[in-house]
């Protein structure tokens, strides 16, 4: 032991590896052919010919002489093939009878006792196997309805089962006879069982008849008829109503109230008086309710309890209309009513029971809440003109917030800390609750009270996104608060926070170094960080956090993260840009695409090999301000679809031409089915060194000239409704297109198995021709059947083209009640102008779906500016807003819309005969008010724009404000970068307008409208009489006065030119070896601007043959901010580019390529020569080649690491008066492994020899041997 004790005796143990076991075998469960490969895999490597001598095999009582299955039949054999790649290679075995099996006979495997493994010597002491059957006569063996035993009510799927799988490829559903008819019959095969399935009629009795012909998967068929019996039982009793236990009568149907029942041959209904202050108590009630055993007693007094007789015929669907009169007397009030069945439910299946908060009310209410109030608009019901002189008040808030309504319906209440939950409306002896959510679990929720706050909003940035490990990262940053209120704006950091700390974690999350900075007169911090060189690569974070009080007062924004990229790369010497002709595109026409390649330097890519892949896949447009419209194929949100089809992929070759082009002309052939078509044209420009760049042209093609939209109110419907479609057709820039011939084509449909897979394909196809004209067309079809429908609409141009679009509608396949909500229908919204400026009128165009309509125009902005009123007698007004600086960079514009609209019977068809409905409707626009107020004219330009390389210039910086005049005291950061570093990852500094300015939402709180929660009455219910009630109780009142037809929402108050490279020879001068170099030539991160608005900086150029991109961004201590660019160009008339691997290792022989660029107009011939330090130059330093005019050439230079550290290469070469010289160095790295022994022994006295053998095959240049003793063998460990 460790401590020195001795085990006094020997401790031994024996344990064994097991036998051979089974795993898996085939075949079973299903009848099997009478030549099947039986199948069986083990969990060890076996001897297939020594496992086969002790398998018995046995049909019925016979036995069966057996062999093993050649290559070619288990190739051939799908299932075993597939088998045997799952059980790895040695581990199965695969044989057949010599004779064919006994048919429909039990086939019995036994597999051992004795079978030996191929790992070991231990055999099987117990026998294993199974069993199967062979195929006999293709016969029916059961029929069964449903799940349990008796039971078969209506839609419940038959299932017959067969002795044989069906042959799914050759099976057709018209072998298939129902007596009597089985409406929306399907039919479907799945192995031995057929299921079927339709709208079957409870209590029937039907007869499935299975033709002669029907064909098992062995070629067998019935032989004759075969018939099976299916008793239909009664349908599962049931009891519903519409709405989500919040409702609003209908005022024109009476105090009338619909439920839905089903084999319920009388109802028990109970009401019970309540008001706005039994809210609370009603939710808790319905949580207390929601399942079928707890029966507590809901809120409010007793004011009408009896029991209905039900008369219906049995399984069918029942509507009772319950007579409410006694329980709301004058027609109006506020009831819970609750309806159970007179007798229990025999079952314990979904609840049977309706609880439902019921108003009967001519009052239309509407909340609007912001931060600090709510506003409250008081309307009509039937018609949505506005009621004036209404108490509305908030309950409950611990406060009075009471207020009456205008002229014009509105008023606004103050909102307290306490959550209000409910909205409540008096008029006369009317009254009427809006609650703020009518869910049951949100209690303690609802309007109050939000108090302004102020967030830090954070600018950061990096110098080029991605770097090697051991470089230096340089951050620079800017922090302002930001008002998050209705009129919250960008403000000065001022004492909020005085510094920054960070920490750096690298991609697995270790922290690599930690410091601060503090922050400047600004609001600035900058910091520099030294990456370890053995750090980790991957994404790495930055977490920075301000020295701002911790508190709801910052909503966590003092803490920010930054990220960049740690990872080995070579850097790219040439840029690649790829561009499509101007379009738009059509199918039959074509497009030419251009790749542009360019040395960061200067100088094209000449003869360059060019690789193109064109790819083509479906693509979507939707033109301009019609997307209410659908165009195109239509995907439901709630589906994920994995259908997408594979590109169509092209590839061609070619190169570049004298400026380094390449053309390539697409022709645009046809598309099938026609719809737009996104095409990628991909080029791949490889220089002479084999350094390779892509680049991207995007194209989207349009079928043809013209787009059809489609759209449709409800996506769903109930059977035997009509389903409406309305269709437009429009240009590409949407406006409408006139006198165009539109086919519509409505299709349901059903999941069929064709050729052994699953497809749906289309029945009951129904037609439909249109016009095309200024506004959409309708459509109709008819729906005689549930499930989904396709409607596709097809347009032609004038040249003959083809465009279609899809939508898909659903049609419930049962009989459900009636659809008698009334939904929420869209405005619509259009502004005169894409952006605007503070002091301009914004003109916005309303176009509304019914008309007239009262309306509430409010301005928003994280909660609400302010409200106005208009009435629109028309179907379009325009509006008018004034726009304000405060409001930058975006307000938020919605209409609310309330009125009435025409009726529709319970079939979805409009009836003039019936009164009108109610009616609500909302739009949204989001105006944006760009900050050019806010918007510095940062410039930055070098006096030279281009240098040799480690050449010096001076950047000449002037900052302007967004009225062009200098800003003094301004503060700006200047970086210079390699462009080819920054290409990488395409890097840009983020705009920090886009930062500090970004957009605000809406609001704060989701609007409440009481007439989302009306069910309209029965058609046959609803009568004038209602209409002249509300006259008679002067809710038909006029609004005068109060209503402008538009609304106004009044205001608050060159640089120098650069030199140009020299072109002339000058005197021969030494060259001059360029070692340097860097990514980054400057990072100047706090320069001041002088009383002119101007700044200055001297940039040094690293030694790179590169593109510097020079980067500013610039602010004020205030909310003005912006940002400049441009380059300078690091060249030479002669350039020698070494590019060396990344690393060697020792004893590697490569080649160093070396590319010559000549950047004269004149043919060089250049001398070329290479020293190097820890390598040798196998075949010589030196080479002379011919370089042509404006081109390039590439030397190789064979090369062998000599031993590990570091390998440099200085590569010079002239030509007459122009010379270029470059150094490099790459590691390289030891071949070495780490090999341990350990031995242990005994010394009783002196000493002992071991002898120590070293390995074979080693490098004795590197490398050593280290002895360790130890007086325990557990050191080891």
């Amino acid at each position: 032991s460790a401590t020195g004790g001795v085990l006094q005796s020997p401790v031994r143990w024996t344990f064994t590896t097991p036998p051979p076991g089974i795993t898996t075998s085939h075949p079973k469960d299903e009848p099997a052919r009478r030549d099947t490969l039986m199948f069986a895999a083990f969990d060890q490597d076996v001897d297939p010919q020594a496992v086969l001598e002790t398998i018995v095999v046995r049909a019925g009582q016979a036995p069966v002489r057996a062999r093993l299955a050649t290559a070619e039949e288990v190739k051939a054999d799908d299932v075993v093939s597939r088998r045997t790649a799952e059980a790895g290679e040695g581990r199965w075995i695969a044989f057949r009878a010599v004779e064919p099996l006994l048919a429909d006979s039990r086939v019995a495997v036994t597999v051992g006792p004795g079978t030996q493994s191929a790992e070991g010597p231990r055999r099987t002491e117990k026998p294993q196997g199974w069993s199967f059957r062979t195929y006999g006569p293709l016969r029916v063996t059961e029929h069964q309805c449903g799940w349990r035993k008796g039971e078969c009510p209506p839609f419940t799927p038959w299932q017959i089962a067969f002795s044989n799988p069906i042959d799914a490829k050759a099976f057709r559903k018209e072998r298939v006879r129902v007596v009597p008819e089985l409406p929306a019959l399907k039919v479907d095969v799945y192995g031995q069982r057929m299921v079927v399935s339709g709208r079957a009629t409870g209590r029937t009795a039907y007869r499935v008849t299975l033709a002669a012909e029907l064909q098992d998967a062995f070629g067998q068929t019935l032989g004759q008829d075969e018939a099976v019996d299916f008793q239909v039982t009664a349908a599962p009793q049931s009891l519903t109503a519409a709405g989500n236990g919040f409702v609003v009568l209908d005022p024109a149907a009476g105090p009338r109230f619909s439920v839905y029942s089903v084999n319920h041959d009388a109802l028990k209904v109970r009401a019970y008086a309540v008001g706005p202050s039994d809210w609370p108590a009603f939710q808790k009630h319905m949580q207390l309710s929601w399942n079928n055993t707890a029966r507590p007693e809901p809120p409010g007094r007793l004011v009408l309890s009896k029991t209905v007789p039900v008369s219906a015929r049995p399984d069918e669907l029942t509507e009772m209309r319950l007579d409410l009169s006694p329980a709301l007397p004058g027609g109006h009030g506020q009831i819970i009513l609750v309806v159970d069945p007179a007798v229990p439910p025999k079952d314990s299946g979904p609840r049977q029971r309706v609880i439902t908060w019921l108003q009967a009310t001519r009052i239309g209410l509407d909340a609007f809440a912001g931060t600090r109030s709510l506003t409250a608009w008081a309307s009509s019901l039937a018609d949505g003109r506005p009621l004036p002189g209404a108490l509305v008040e908030l309950q409950p808030a611990g406060v009075v917030l009471k207020g009456t309504t205008g002229a014009d319906g509105l008023a606004v209440l103050p909102l307290a800390s306490q959550p209000s939950g409910v909205l409540v409306a008096r008029l006369g002896d009317d009254l009427a609750i809006l609650p703020d959510t009518v869910s049951w679990w949100s209690n303690g929720s609802g309007w109050k009270r939000g108090e302004p706050r102020d967030d830090l909003r954070w600018y950061v940035f990096d110098d080029r996104k991605m770097y090697r490990p051991g470089e230096e990262v340089r951050i620079k940053g800017w922090i302002r608060r930001v008002g998050c209120g209705e009129e919250g704006d960008v403000k000065p950091l001022a004492d909020a926070a005085q510094a920054v700390a960070y920490a750096l974690r690298d991609s697995r999350g270790n922290e690599v170094a930690r410091g601060s900075a503090r922050l400047n007169a600004w609001g600035a911090f900058d910091l520099g960080v030294k990456l370890p060189p053995t750090m980790n690569l991957g994404h790495t974070q930055v977490k920075l956090v301000a020295d701002a009080t911790p508190g709801p007062a910052w909503n966590q924004s003092r803490e920010h993260e930054h990220g960049f990229e740690v990872q080995e790369f070579r850097r790219p010497e040439f840029e690649v840009t790829a561009e499509a002709a101007a379009g738009p595109y059509f199918v039959g026409g074509s497009a030419d695409a251009t790749v542009t390649a360019a040395y960061y330097a200067g100088g094209a890519l000449t003869g360059a090999d060019v690789t193109w892949r064109v790819a083509a896949t479906p693509g979507s447009f939707t033109p301009p301000n019609r997307d209410d419209f659908t165009f195109g194929e239509w995907t439901p949100w709630w589906e994920t679809r994995f259908d997408g089809e594979p590109p169509r992929v092209e590839t061609f070759q070619g190169r570049t031409d004298p400026a380094g082009k390449h053309h390539l002309r697409m022709d645009f052939i046809a598309v099938d089915p026609p719809r737009a078509t996104s095409v990628q044209a991909e080029a791949t420009v490889t220089d002479v060194n084999r350094q390779a760049w892509t680049a991207t042209a995007s194209l989207l093609v349009h079928p043809a000239a013209v787009y059809v939209g489609l759209k449709s109110d409800r996506l769903f419907v109930q059977r035997g409704q009509a389903l409406r479609v309305q269709a437009i057709v429009t240009d590409l820039d949407g406006q409408a297109v006139t006198g165009r011939p539109v086919s519509l084509r409505a299709e349901r449909l059903e999941w069929e198995r064709q050729d052994g897979e699953w497809k749906e394909a289309p029945v009951d196809g129904q037609d439909c021709a249109l016009q095309s004209a200024g506004e959409a067309g309708e459509c109709r079809f008819e729906t005689k059947e549930g499930g989904p429908y396709r409607v596709t609409a097809t347009v032609t141009d004038d040249r003959g083209r083809r465009n279609q679009s899809r939508l898909r509608l659903w049609v419930a396949g049962g009989t459900l009640p009636p659809s008698r909500e009334v939904e929420q229908e869209k405005v619509t919204l259009i502004p005169d102008k894409k952006e605007y400026a503070a002091g301009e009128t914004a003109e916005v165009l309303v176009l509304a779906p019914f008309t007239p309509a009262e309306g509430v125009l409010s301005l928003r902005r994280a909660g609400i500016l302010r409200t106005e009123r208009f009435r629109m007698s028309g179907s379009s007004e325009t509006l008018r807003v004034r726009i304000e600086e405060g409001w930058t960079p975006n307000v938020h514009v919605q209409v609310d819309l309330v009125g009435s609209a025409p009726r529709t019977t319970d079939a979805g068809l409009p009836d003039p005969a019936l009164p009108t409905r109610p009616a609500f409707a909302t739009g949204t626009l989001n105006l944006s008010v760009p900050p050019k107020q806010r918007t510095l004219g940062l410039s930055v330009t070098p006096r030279d724009k281009a240098l040799e390389p480690g050449g010096k210039t001076v950047l000449d910086v002037t900052l302007r404000d967004g009225a062009g005049q200098a800003v003094a005291g301004g503060e700006i950061a200047v970086v210079v970068v390699d462009e080819a570093i920054l290409s990488l990852t395409g890097y840009r500094l983020p705009d920090p307008l886009q930062v500090f300015y970004a957009q605000r939402q809406s609001s704060v709180h989701a609007d409440s409208h009481l007439r989302a929660a009306v069910i309209l009455g029965r058609p046959q219910d609803v009568t004038t009489e209602m209409e002249d009630k509300l006259a008679a109780l002067g809710y038909a009142g006029r609004l005068s006065g109060a209503v402008a037809e538009s609304v106004m929402v009044q205001a608050m108050p060159a640089a120098p030119a650069a030199k140009a490279m020299r072109a002339r020879a000058e005197p021969p001068q030494p060259i001059r070896t360029r070692i340097d170099f860097n990514a980054l030539a400057l990072f100047a991160a706090s320069l001041p601007t002088d009383a002119m608005g101007r700044a200055q900086v001297v940039v040094k150029l690293p030694d790179s043959l590169t593109r510097y991109r020079v980067m500013a961004v610039a602010a004020t201590t205030g909310n003005a901010f912006g940002s400049g660019e441009s380059t300078i160009t690091a060249r030479l008339p002669l350039m020698v580019r070494p590019s060396p691997p990344r690393f060697l290792n020792f004893g590697d022989r490569f080649e160093l390529p070396v590319v010559v660029q000549n950047q004269t107009d004149t043919p060089l011939s250049v001398a070329v020569a290479v020293r190097s330090s820890n390598a040798d130059l196998v075949a010589g330093p030196g080479r002379r080649v011919h370089v042509p005019a404006n081109d390039r050439v590439e030397i190789r230079f064979p090369a062998a690491a000599k031993s590990a550290g570091t390998a440099r290469f200085q590569v010079g070469a002239v030509s007459g008066a122009w010379a270029d010289a470059s150094e490099v160095q790459l590691p390289v790295w030891t071949p070495a492994t780490t090999e341990a022994f350990a031995t242990y022994g005994q010394i009783d006295q002196g000493a002992i020899a071991q002898p120590v053998k070293a390995p074979p095959d080693v490098v004795p240049e590197f490398g050593g041997l280290e002895v360790t003793t130890s007086s325990t063998a557990l050191q080891a460990l």
